[in-house]
């Protein structure tokens, strides 16, 4: 696992979700590039126990935030078009709101 740092943007609203016994909290964001061929990632990021149920209250759709935690790359194979698809994670451990941050 790689450490990650990184600004994003929610593009939906927080989830929780219980996967056996351990409740999580499931975001989807989108990672800015400056590469001329991607501009945006898609990426998925999970955030586990009571950080994720604070996380759940504060942070809404269209935040933009700072995520510090550890990336996961996976590849995973689409059966109706037999391609391969990476699929990004992040479990994070600490999150930032730009928008409630005081300075």
């Amino acid at each position: 696992m790689n450490l990650f740092i990184g600004t994003g943007k929610i593009m939906s609203n927080p989830r929780l979700c219980r996967i056996k016994q351990k409740v999580f909290l499931k975001i989807n964001i989108i990672l800015f590039n400056k590469k001329k061929k991607m501009y945006l990632y898609s990426i998925i990021c999970f955030i586990k126990g009571k950080l994720g149920i604070h996380l759940f209250d504060i942070l809404k759709k269209n935040d933009i935030v700072i995520i510090e935690g550890y990336i996961k790359i996976k590849f995973e194979k689409i059966y109706h078009n037999n391609k391969s698809v990476k699929m990004v994670t992040i479990q994070a451990k600490k999150v930032y709101n730009l928008k409630r941050l005081v300075f």
